[in-house]
């Protein structure tokens, strides 16, 4: 009897060892650390990037999905996994799992960047009204200001128009009739206006193209000619003997300064509040070379002109495929190396396909229309070129990573970061929204 409750002892004694030794064999314990930092990708918003340690190399043992939608797994390395974004509704549970374990993630946001249709139809014409029927013929420069407003400059309809807030398009200035006359509004003349910009006291700046002037209208809707005589030429000097050839996209200083691409005559023109024009950059011969703003550095055909939050200015030098830079009397090429593709990266191997329209966000982020690439480029204030909406010609809205574009040419910014973007005969939006993940 003794030896029987001995061994019954015994195995009492061993068996919640073994019990325990057995629990412990069977729990998994996940490698990768327990605070992950999520963030949208450098490289593209439509993608994300979870930075920490532990994730291996193997992308399919990652699994990802928000609100049920998995994410596709683009990059792995040990301390970062790069996914990219489901299309569709995600906001709902995020989760994550790798070889099969559960790991936390933490509270984050991402960005969703939408493409619509702002203004305008497929339909070349002229006609005001409320912004979904109203019609354009050649969107060539948009311009917005405080508060939200956007003044179009549509070129083949010779007339600068107007988009209020409430989605009313009018007629500011221009006949529809090619021409030149300075005065009201109504009997002013333009001839294939391009450019255009507005300041803080409302008054609006058109680089009149085929008129060889730089134009300024008020907000009483008076037209004048702050600079050039209407004879191509390169000359400077006061506004009313000064020469432009072709001034295309316009921009403004902190001081009202007018800065011009000057096109044909390659190269950027300044022009003061009291219409003094000078030369701000390039020698008036064509070609590509960097330097010296005013003795070496050369443009071809820039088109588009803007300053970024540190008063650098930055050009799209068109035919030659590139964006330029000039900062302390010395310019530089930001992306693109001359030669026509589509190319994401960074100089040299960035390449674009007309360079037309140039904006930059209050984060010094540069944003190009790449007209027959019909895509949108972004170039963070790293100088990382991406692709930010398009990819083939055609028209359709929708998600940044499906949206088609058909030559576009202008672009702007708005004080809550929407882009607008124009086309021959319509006016696009690029809008990101923020959007908080839970797990």
């Amino acid at each position: 009897m003794q030896k029987v409750i001995s061994r019954i002892l015994v195995c009492l004694i061993i068996s919640p060892f073994t019990l325990i030794t057995y629990c412990k064999k069977d729990v998994k314990e996940s490698p990768v650390s327990k605070t992950l930092q999520v963030k949208p990708s450098e490289d593209s918003e439509d993608q994300l990037e979870i930075n920490g340690t532990g994730f291996g190399d193997e992308p399919s043992a990652v699994k990802l999905s928000f609100n049920g939608k998995t994410a596709q797994i683009q990059k792995i390395a040990d301390n970062k996994i790069i996914a990219t974004i489901p299309a569709g509704d995600i906001k709902g549970p995020a989760s994550l799992s790798i070889n099969g374990i559960s790991v936390n993630l933490p509270v984050f946001n991402l960005w969703k960047t939408t493409v619509s249709t702002f203004a305008g139809t497929t339909v070349e014409g002229y006609a005001d009204g409320d912004k979904d029927v109203a019609q354009f013929n050649g969107v060539e420069g948009i311009a917005v200001d405080a508060d939200g407003n956007l003044y179009i400059a549509d070129a083949n309809n010779n007339r600068i128009r107007k988009i209020t807030t409430a989605g009313v398009v009018s007629t500011i200035a221009g006949t529809g009739v090619a021409g030149f006359a300075d005065g009201s509004g109504a009997v002013a003349m333009f001839s294939k206006p391009t450019g255009i910009a507005v300041d803080n006291n409302l008054n609006i700046y058109v680089g009149d193209r085929n008129n060889h002037r730089v134009r300024k209208i008020t907000p009483a809707g008076i037209v004048s000619t702050l600079a050039g005589t209407g004879v191509a030429g390169l000359l400077n000097g006061s506004g009313l003997v000064a020469k432009f050839n072709t001034p295309c996209g316009v921009t403004l200083d902190a001081s009202n300064n007018v800065y011009v691409a000057d096109q044909v005559n390659n190269c950027i023109r300044k022009i003061t509040p009291m219409g003094t024009v000078s030369m701000f950059a390039g020698t008036g011969n064509m070609g590509f070379q960097d330097g010296n703003a005013l003795s070496s550095a050369r443009f071809t055909y820039p088109n588009a002109v803007v300053f970024d939050k540190l008063g650098n200015l930055f050009i799209a030098d068109r035919l030659n495929n590139s964006i330029r830079k000039v900062s302390g009397g010395i310019v530089s090429t930001v992306a693109g190396n001359g030669w026509e593709g589509a190319m994401d990266g960074v100089k040299p191997n960035v390449t674009f396909h007309f360079p037309t329209g140039i904006t930059a966000n209050s984060s010094n982020t540069l944003f190009v229309t790449d007209q027959d690439n019909h895509r949108i480029r972004r170039i963070n204030s790293i100088g990382v070129t991406s692709t930010y909406a398009g990819s083939v010609q055609g028209y359709q809205d929708g998600a940044a990573s499906v949206a088609l574009f058909e030559y576009p040419r202008p672009i702007a910014i708005d004080s809550k970061g929407i882009l607008y973007v124009g086309e021959k005969t319509k006016i696009r939006t690029i809008k990101r929204t923020s959007i908080l993940i839970f797990p």
